[in-house]
């Protein structure tokens, strides 16, 4: 059993999807957070692909604390 809660769905006129999990940590190396959450990104973008009938997903951590957008992976 998976259990968690996508903090941002966008879906754009073009039909790609982008969403975004928001993270309020001290870590600042990317490779780390990426490492960190990457899993549940996956799950996440693998249960909006199946919800939205999409093709297109780019998977993004947002950092609360440095306010930035950190890039995951385009799936």
């Amino acid at each position: 059993l998976v259990q968690g809660v996508i903090d941002l769905i966008i879906k754009k006129s073009d039909g790609k999807v982008i969403v975004v999990d928001y993270k309020n940590t001290g870590i600042k190396d990317d490779d780390i957070l990426k490492q960190k959450y990457a899993k549940q990104l996956f799950f996440y973008s693998y249960a909006t692909k199946q919800v939205l009938k999409c093709d297109s997903i780019k998977t993004f951590l947002y950092s609360i604390k440095q306010n930035r957008l950190i890039e995951v992976w385009n799936a």
